[in-house]
C-alpha cells in the first residue's frame, strides 16, 4: 500500500512544487540528505518499537518506497505523451533523480548493516532470495551512485554530450534490476497472502511492463513492423501476466489452506506440558527463525526468538509483539505484525510446532 500512497505523494509534490524544486534544487538534497540520516538513525535505534502509527508514517522512507515513486517518474517521463505532467517531470528529471539517490542511499545504509553482519555471521541460514536481493541491491547502488553523480549539471559539462549519454544509457539496467530486486522483495509475502505485497507487486508489475514495451515502441519509432511486433510483445506481456497472477492467487489460496489446516490440527495447550524449555524453527521471510518456549506450571511463561534472519526494525516489531501476544493470550491464535507478516508467521508455526509434540 505505501507504493501506492508514494506515487500519488510524488505526482502531487511534482504537479505543487516544481517550480520550488528547480528553484532550490540544492535545499531539496539537503533535506533529503537529513531524512536519510533521521532513517538510518530511526531504524538503527528501534526508537518506532511499539508505536504504530509512526512505523506507519515512516514506512515509505523506511522501506525506500517514496524513493523508488520517485524513480519511477523519471522512468516514465520519456515515455509519456506530450503534456503537463510530461513537461514539468522533464524538466526535473536530475534533481528528482538526484533527490531519490539521496533517499534511497539512507535506506541502504539503514538495511545493509544487518545484512552484512548476518552474512558474514550465518550465511547459511539466509534463504536464496534474501542473498539474490541483497547481492542485486549493491550493484544498485553502484548504478545509482554513477547515474546521481552524473546527473550535477558540472559533471554533465565536464564530461561531453556523447559521453554523458553513454554512461545514462545505464539507468535501462538500473531500471530492470530495480524490478528484479522488488520481485525478490514482495513475492514471498505476497505468495503468502499479505494483501499489501500483493498490491504492491501487482502496482510496479503493470508499471515496469507498460514503461519497458513503451520505451520498445518508442525505439522503434516508424520502422516497418514496429506496431505488430509492439502489439505481440503487448500479447505476450499480457498472457504473461495473467499465468503470473493465477499463480499468485493459487499461492494465496494454498497459503490459507495451509494455515486452516495448521489451525485445526491437534495442539496441546500448555496445561497439558510438562515444564521445561522447548526449541523449534520455522522459515522466516529471509531464512531460519529460531526460538524458545518455557512452560512453568502449565503456562507458557516466555517465547524468546534466539536467531533469525528477517529485517531490522520490521523483525523485531514482530519479535515483540507476537512473543507478547502469544504468552498473553497462552495461545497461538494471535494476530499478526501487519509490516512484519512473515516473521510473525515463523514465530507462530515455530510455536506451534512445539505445541504438537506428543507428550508422554
Amino acid at each position: 500500500m505505501s507504493a501506492l500512497f508514494s506515487l500519488v505523494a510524488v505526482y502531487v509534490l511534482v504537479c505543487a512544487l516544481h517550480k520550488q524544486i528547480k528553484k532550490y534544487a540544492s535545499v531539496c538534497y539537503l533535506g533529503s540528505a537529513c531524512v536519510s540520516v533521521a532513517v538510518v538513525c530511526v531504524v538503527w535505534s528501534g526508537a518506532t518499537k511499539g508505536n504504530f502509527g509512526v512505523r506507519v508514517l515512516l514506512h515509505p522512507l523506511t522501506s525506500a518506497s517514496f524513493s523508488t515513486a520517485i524513480f519511477t517518474f523519471v522512468m516514465c517521463a520519456s515515455v509519456l505523451k506530450n503534456g503537463l505532467l510530461k513537461q514539468r517531470v522533464m524538466g526535473l528529471r536530475a534533481e528528482l533523480a538526484i533527490t531519490a539517490a539521496i533517499l534511497t542511499l539512507g535506506h541502504n545504509i539503514a538495511h545493509g548493516r544487518d545484512y552484512l553482519v548476518r552474512l558474514c555471521g550465518s550465511p547459511g541460514d539466509l534463504s536464496t532470495g534474501f542473498l539474490v536481493a541483497g547481492a542485486v541491491s549493491m550493484v544498485l547502488v553502484l548504478l545509482m551512485s554513477i547515474l546521481a553523480v552524473t546527473s550535477f549539471k558540472v559533471v554533465r559539462r565536464r564530461m561531453g554530450a556523447k559521453t554523458w549519454k553513454r554512461v545514462q544509457r545505464l539507468a535501462y539496467l538500473f531500471y530492470g534490476l530495480t524490478y528484479v530486486h522488488l520481485s525478490f522483495i514482495l513475492l514471498p509475502t505476497a505468495l503468502r497472502g499479505y494483501i499489501p505485497s500483493v498490491v504492491s507487486y501487482v502496482l510496479y508489475t503493470v508499471i515496469f511492463a507498460t514503461y519497458a514495451l513503451l520505451r520498445v515502441r518508442k525505439a522503434l519509432g516508424k520502422r516497418k513492423g514496429a506496431c505488430a511486433l509492439c502489439s505481440a510483445a503487448v500479447a505476450v506481456s499480457f498472457v504473461a501476466f495473467v499465468l503470473g497472477a493465477s499463480h499468485m492467487v493459487r499461492h494465496t489460496r494454498r497459503a490459507h489452506t495451509e494455515r486452516t489446516t495448521r489451525a485445526k490440527a491437534r495442539k496441546c495447550s500448555p496445561a497439558e506440558m510438562k515444564d521445561g524449555v522447548y526449541e523449534a524453527s520455522a522459515q522466516g521471510h529471509n531464512g531460519k527463525l529460531s526460538l524458545r518456549v518455557t512452560i512453568s506450571q502449565g503456562r507458557i511463561e516466555a517465547v524468546t526468538v534466539v536467531g533469525h534472519s528477517d529485517d531490522d526494525p520490521y523483525a523485531s516489531w514482530a519479535v515483540e509483539g507476537v512473543s507478547a501476544a502469544i504468552v498473553g493470550a497462552q495461545s497461538t491464535d494471535v494476530d499478526v505484525v501487519s509490516e512484519a507478516t512473515s516473521t510473525s508467521e515463523a514465530i507462530i508455526r515455530a510455536v506451534e510446532k512445539i505445541l504438537q509434540q506428543p507428550q508422554p
